[in-house]
């Protein structure tokens, strides 16, 4: 039975601050007794645990907070639960939170956290010569002193290690002085220990800076830091005569009057739900610091009132101090946001009651009325059972403060529909909401009860508490509730507040486009304008992108900005081979969506569903366009008589197979491009925001790395590096332990994620997969690469120069004999610079069909532009763009394939081109059509020849040979000076293949000759040996090791042909010559 109890217990409690004993250091946590015990670890004085908040209301954690506390505990008799160092509250307050004793920890025991390894950057140089000169020293005490080594934390090296054992140096003043060094990296987990020949330690030069900031200190000193400090709290009378006197002895007999001395505050909906406050619906979020100004202390009960109407309600007050809530900012669910006031943006006043934290003297309602709000899951039964079990969970779980008009949300899990049908209603299992993915509203109709029989005087503040001013309890074994009627209304986002799943967006608003993104706030906003029915305006919009571009991210993310309904109608679940009922189900689905006004349809993939039906006559469209037009025209209609706006969103990847038809019904048209270095940035910055990344990681070079690539790209590609990491670690760390302990994601890990990303992006697009070709592999031809890296990384590297109206030069030929490397020259440009690179040979362009060849041109320029950064190199372009004119064909296609090429160039030498980038290769410059030499085309002309000097040749020669096993003896320069000038670079590589090819047929006779030798020596034996069972069974490692000699460089060299005779390479230079003095007569 141990096997199902391996995993160590965890366990939740509360906790108390308490310092710990100096045996245990400040890394210590103090446990009771019944802790202790239920830990189940060995008896031992300490043990390490994980400590994690048992607070859900904390913010987000980013990639630099930690998710959980790695420390050593011990146990105390003393302590009733948990007890831990008073300094740990402000160092990590994601954890801790602002103290409060109603906050619990999750502990468990901690496996072997043991780290692999450690690099620590020295602040000072002074510190960095210590570890130098006293390295022994540093790591008897980082291996001694069992510390919790913590990523981006600092370790203080203390003056006493040196007082105990003699060994300081002469520059070790008298007085107290420690040395930092921050810890940089903590592989694979960002927090543990280290130990002795397990963990590798480095220890970084001092980068510069030198001011060191107040912080934690390992050695259980603790420095504040000035600058965030909190500042001191004034305490006035009226706050603590508030506080301590009985509600009757203070005076609140004067009338309610929030605008006299109240505070104002401006309201912010909560990122996550508090699941440890019961009623987040009356609960109210402040700074420590703003309690002052109210007058109330944590968990009282407050009145807040909006400050354009008269409306008040009772809320309770609690604290949250976040470093990213300023002084003046409440925090409050979105559903109480919207039943204190219409607009978020308002600003409320808060004041104490005369409650304090007792219960609030107002009456109990005795009959509740409830309309439902419509949307797509509370108009129909089929959700019916679910909805009604958790609102009556909802009443039932305790005592519910409402008043008329209020907004009450349920969350909802529709996968148990299922589990609905089979089990009884009254066995229906209450839902737990982190399994949630839809939610379904009620607003307050009525609320009735008894008023007061007592007389009070009319104007004071307890009668309106009586007579229900500030609303009422709902108590579910008093009240009736009743649920009548549907209403149609918008409603607040409350998606990532109550960790809904599947609620649409997927990579959030950072993941799109911030053009696109303005574009379609600016005309959600439009339609939010009251007279917009009245006006004719219809926002019937089409968002077109690539797949994976976040079409549907942006519609979902408006959608729940304008705080209306969202329904989605995939166009492929509608698609049948019956056309009659493919038609019925888009009809339905629209209707169904239509009646939950205000709100938003979106048609995922219309081209899919459109070009799944044939069309009735060209040039008309499909059957299924002229229903998804009536259903439009219904939609308007619709409006038009209920005056409730519905926004119709429609996505396609491919908007030229939309009819004409349908396209004027969308008057707005948003396309999503490849996003930009920038927005890569932010995309790739959001997805780790809560993964734990190694330091030697650089958002900034990934961005780079990733062009091209959409926002569902990027998150697959940071996704699989993840899982990378965990497999990598898998063969060195227990299971157990990686649950617990997340594991950090290295450079190289995302880089190899990277790079099946790229290969699987370049397989989609079409482009062909090109080898990575270094600048090592290209021997000679400096000049031309300067040149070339000139012209393309300038506007990579700095395109503020181009915002001007500069016009780059984007276009570069190539010219020259062939074999000079040409081609090999554009891979390694495309190679170094990070660049998405298209092939393009000239006759591939050519097409039998009219307009088809003109047409591939533009698709191979669309494809660079959705590619970009991108190269494209037109290979023997003179086959392709000859001089117009001279051509015989009786269509003039190849004079209408040079206008069109002419035109994409012109395209992308403008601002608005960017980022794309043309090399041609010709052996024939003197053919080409000379419109493509004029400026702004192939402005930018090198010419390639062969090695003038033997020196370029020995430089081939060693490109050539880097990856070859050369024989001690050999020469190379002996072998460039054997050469001829008219070799070419592809000479010079039939030469080395040669060689290599020489190499192993000497090695092949001398493998057969020691096989004869063995199988002569051994008669008795009945079968001889192979070559293939020597290989792999005999043969030593010297047998499978080829040197290149001299003399099969020499054999290669005698039997090498020239690909281009020295009368050839006269002619070419003569073409080169002619060439060079036409464009200067031109000039």
């Amino acid at each position: 039975m141990s096997f199902f109890f391996r995993h160590p217990p965890s366990l939740e409690s509360a906790f108390t601050l308490k310092d710990p004993p100096d045996k245990g250091g400040s890394d210590t946590v103090l446990l009771s007794p019944q802790l202790w015990a239920s830990l189940s670890v060995p008896q031992d004085s300490r043990v390490l645990v994980l400590i994690s908040s048992g607070d859900s209301i904390a913010p987000l954690l980013t990639s630099q907070e930690l998710e959980y506390l790695t420390c050593w505990a011990s146990e105390d008799p003393d302590v009733e639960n948990i007890a831990i160092p008073p300094h740990w509250s402000d160092l990590y307050p994601h954890i801790f939170g602002s103290f409060n004793g109603r906050w619990n920890l999750h502990l468990s025991a901690a496996e072997d956290v043991s780290l692999f390894e450690v690099v620590l950057t020295a602040q000072t140089p002074d510190a960095y010569s210590f570890a130098l000169s006293h390295g022994s020293a540093l790591e008897e005490w980082l291996f001694n002193s069992s510390l919790v080594i913590r990523a981006g934390e600092e370790l203080i090296l203390p003056r006493t290690l040196f007082l105990s054992n003699g060994n300081a140096p002469e520059s070790f003043p008298s007085t107290f002085c420690s040395y930092r060094y921050k810890v940089d990296v903590a592989y694979p987990y960002s927090q543990g220990i280290m130990r002795r020949n397990v963990t590798q330690v480095l220890v970084a030069c001092y980068g510069g800076g030198g001011e060191i900031r107040g912080g934690a200190s390992t050695n259980g000193t603790y420095s504040p830091d000035p600058e965030t400090a909190s500042e001191p709290v004034e305490i006035s009378e009226s706050f603590l005569i508030t506080a301590a006197l009985p509600a009757s002895v203070a005076n609140h007999n004067a009338p309610y009057d929030a605008t006299a001395t109240n505070p104002c505050f401006r309201l912010q909906p909560l990122s996550r739900e508090n699941r440890h406050v019961l009623n987040n619906d009356v609960a109210l979020y402040l700074r420590t610091s703003d309690f002052r100004r109210v007058g109330v202390l944590d968990g009282d009960w407050a009145i807040v009132s909006n400050l354009e109407s008269s409306q008040a309600r009772l809320v309770r007050v609690f604290a949250h101090d976040c470093e990213s809530v300023p002084s003046g900012v409440v925090k409050a669910s979105p559903s109480l946001i919207s039943n204190i006031c219409v607009d978020a943006s308002s600003l409320v006043w808060i004041c104490p009651s005369p409650f304090g934290d007792r219960q609030p003297t107002i009456p109990v309602a005795l009959t509740l009325t409830l309309s439902r709000i419509a949307s797509p899951f509370s108009t129909g039964r089929k959700f019916e059972a679910l909805f009604l079990k958790e609102i009556q969970s909802y009443f039932s779980s305790c005592k519910r403060l409402v008043k008329a008009g209020d907004l009450i949300n349920v969350c909802i899990d529709t996968d148990d529909v299922e589990v609905a049908d089979k089990l009884d209603m009254d066995k229906l299992p209450i839902h737990r909401q982190s399994g949630s993915n839809a939610v379904v509203s009620f607003i307050v109709d009525k609320v009735e009860y008894d008023p007061p029989t007592n007389a009070v005087d009319g104007n004071s503040v307890h009668r309106q508490f009586t007579l229900g001013n500030y609303g009422c309890f709902v108590d579910s074994h008093h009240t009736r509730i009743m649920q009548l009627g549907i209403q149609n209304r918008g409603l607040p986002d409350i998606s990532r507040f109550n960790y809904l799943h599947d609620t649409g967006a997927r990579s959030g608003e950072s993941a799109i486009s911030t053009s696109a993104m303005d574009a379609m706030i600016r005309l959600s906003e439009a339609t939010r304008f009251k007279g917009a029915v009245e006006f004719g305006i219809q926002p019937f919009l089409l968002i077109s992108g690539a797949r994976g571009s976040g079409k549907f991210t942006m519609a979902s993310s408006i959608v729940r900005r304008l705080g209306i309904h969202i329904t989605e109608i995939d166009c492929f679940a509608i698609i049948s081979d019956n056309e009659a009922k493919a038609e019925g189900s888009l009809r339905a689905r629209v209707e169904m969506a239509s009646a939950c006004a205000p709100c938003a349809i979106v048609i995922r993939h219309l081209d899919a569903l459109l070009q799944a039906t044939p069309a009735l006559e060209a040039g008309k469209g499909t059957a299924m366009s002229h229903a998804l037009n009536d259903c439009l025209a219904d939609v308007e209609a619709r409006v038009l008589s209920t005056g409730l706006q519905i926004f119709v969103i429609a996505t396609a990847t491919e908007t030229s197979k939309i009819p004409s038809i349908l396209l004027s019904r969308f008057t707005n048209e948003i396309v999503l491009k490849a996003p930009s270095e920038a927005e890569r940035s932010d995309i790739i910055s959001h997805c780790i925001e809560h993964v734990k990344l190694a330091s030697d990681v650089s958002v900034s070079s990934f961005a780079i790395q990733t062009a091209a690539l959409v926002a569902t790209d990027i998150v697959d590609f940071l996704t699989q590096a993840e899982v990378i990491a965990v497999r990598e670690s898998l063969d060195k760390i227990a299971r157990r332990t990686l649950s617990s302990c997340p594991i950090a994601v290295r450079a190289n890990q995302l880089e190899f994620s990277l790079l099946k990303a790229r290969t699987t992006f370049a397989r989609n697009i079409g482009a062909p997969k090109i080898p990575a070709v270094m600048w090592e592999d290209i021997g000679g031809l400096s000049r031309v690469k300067n040149e070339i890296l000139d012209t393309i990384q300038l506007p990579l590297e700095h395109p503020e120069l181009f915002m001007d109206g500069l016009k780059k030069r984007s276009g570069i030929l190539l010219y020259g004999p062939p074999g000079t490397g040409k081609t090999l020259l554009a891979k390694a440009v495309a190679t170094s610079c990070s660049l998405n690179f298209f092939s393009v040979k000239g006759p591939e362009l050519l097409n039998m069909y009219i307009g088809e060849s003109e047409a591939n041109v533009r698709r191979i320029f669309q494809r660079a532009r959705d590619a970009k950064p991108c190269v494209i190199f037109f290979d023997e372009l003179d086959s392709v763009a000859p001089k117009r004119g001279n051509q015989g064909d009786s269509g003039g296609v190849m004079d209408r394939i040079v206008s069109q090429l002419l035109a994409e160039l012109d395209g992308i030498s403008t601002a608005g081109g960017g980022d794309v980038f043309v090399i041609g290769a010709t052996n024939r410059p003197d053919l080409l059509d000379p419109a493509l030499l004029r400026p702004g085309r192939f402005d930018r002309m090198l010419y390639l020849g062969v090695s003038e000097t033997h020196e370029a040749q020995l430089d081939i020669l060693h490109a050539l040979t880097r990856k070859f096993k050369l024989d001690r003896d050999l020469n190379l320069a002996d072998i460039a000076t054997e050469c001829p000038f008219h070799y070419t670079g592809a000479d010079f590589y039939a030469l080395c293949s040669d060689a290599m090819l020489n190499a192993l047929n000497r090695k092949v006779v001398e493998l057969d000759r020691k096989i004869a030798q063995l199988n002569a020596q051994s008669q008795i034996r009945k079968h001889q040996l192979t070559p293939q069972y020597y290989l792999t069974e005999i043969a030593e490692p010297d047998d499978l090791h080829i040197l290149v000699t001299q003399m099969d460089f020499m054999h290669a060299l005698n039997e090498l042909v020239p690909s281009v005779s020295a009368v050839e390479m006269q002619h070419y230079a003569s073409i080169q010559a002619r060439f060079i003095q036409k464009i200067v007569e031109d000039i």
